[in-house]
């Protein structure tokens, strides 16, 4: 820890960063996150090599890889097989650290860039066709198969840009469209009324409306795909996406719905799969340099609101289902909320 604080700490009660560095077996990615993202410390360098290490040998990663099958997976049903799935165990590892080095974690996103999407280069949350396709499960995915190593590929590549044509309709079949998988391979995209209804983030979840979880998981995957890679309707994709975020207060989350909005918006938490809150929004934002645009003003205010007088911020939602490691107690601060919440305090005061 430097002997000044940086900063970007000046809005916080307290300086939480003493307490993210700390040597801890129960979280080690806190401790390579906070850094190497908030320190700035580079990712070969001595201190952030053996704190990538220890991510691998103690704790949640760790746990998680003791379960995974020889051929990369964890059990027959990669998306159904809530929290502790193929597809949920890889968004796991993404979020905790993992080394995108390691065999086994190399192994595991082969494994799904085998299988994990159709023909025509979306992810299926259940099977090789594209009415498996859900644009929580797509932004997901690519975030946690960039991160983990096969960012640029072109397997993902292609994964990516459908994802970026599920949310502009750009080359997708419309909803409705006759032909079906059982008539052959389809190498189009289409939509369809058991998922992704339409352009835009339209989604059966939210009553055919469009959905800002599903929004705010996009962003991050399109945000993971280096910039010198993104093609032109990625590009599009992203924008239109940051504009569907930025177009009601991240904080309020009003976005389309046939309800009310949940109250989970407003409750952080770790690890975040496909129930959302707004601070994953900010996060995304940060990503794409867009945290400081006067209309997530108030969210970023609200943010630092949340936290304690020692700088931290509690873990407020848990998953319903177990996720196959212990990520802290609901209600109590929370080291890797309070990383999540710093990356964003860092984007936007710098």
């Amino acid at each position: 820890m430097p002997a000044v604080a940086p900063s970007w700490t000046k809005g916080l009660g307290a300086n939480a960063l003493p307490w993210l560095l700390e040597q801890d077996d129960s979280c080690p990615g806190v401790r390579y996150f906070a850094l190497t993202e908030l320190l700035g410390e580079p990712a070969d360098s001595k201190e952030a090599v053996a704190a990538r290490r220890a991510v691998m040998k103690t704790g949640p990663v760790a746990e998680i890889l003791a379960r995974q099958r020889p051929d990369g997976t964890w059990g027959d049903k990669p998306y159904g097989q809530k929290y502790t799935g193929t597809y949920w165990s890889l968004i796991s590892l993404w979020q905790l650290g993992a080394d995108p080095g390691d065999e086994r974690v190399q192994v595991a996103c082969e494994s799904i860039l085998d299988t994990g999407f159709a023909p025509s280069g979306v992810f299926s949350s259940y099977n090789a066709s594209q009415s498996g396709y859900i644009h929580c499960l797509g932004g997901n995915m690519a975030a946690s198969l960039a991160a983990l190593g096969s960012s640029g590929g072109p397997a993902l590549m292609k994964a990516v840009e459908g994802v970026a044509r599920m949310v502009t309709g750009d080359g997708v079949l419309p909803k409705g469209d006759k032909v079906t998988a059982a008539k052959g391979p389809l190498l189009q995209p289409r939509f369809y009324s058991s998922g992704t209804t339409g352009p835009g983030f339209q989604c059966m979840a939210n009553k055919g409306l469009p959905c800002g979880w599903g929004a705010a998981k996009v962003l991050l995957g399109l945000a993971a795909v280096p910039e010198s890679r993104r093609s032109e309707q990625v590009e599009k994709a992203l924008g239109q996406t940051v504009e569907f975020l930025l177009s009601r207060d991240p904080a309020v989350a009003d976005y389309p719905t046939a309800t009310n909005p949940s109250s989970n918006w407003q409750k952080f938490g770790f690890p975040v799969f496909y129930v959302t809150d707004y601070l994953t929004v900010l996060e995304g934002l940060a990503l794409v340099g867009k945290v400081g645009d006067k209309r997530a003003a108030h969210a970023v205010e609200a943010m630092l609101a949340k936290q304690d007088e020692q700088g931290r911020w509690a873990r407020d939602y848990a998953p319903r289902s177990p996720v196959g490691f212990n990520p802290g107690k609901v209600g109590a601060p929370n080291k890797w909320v309070t990383l999540r919440a710093l990356r964003v305090l860092k984007a936007w005061v710098g």
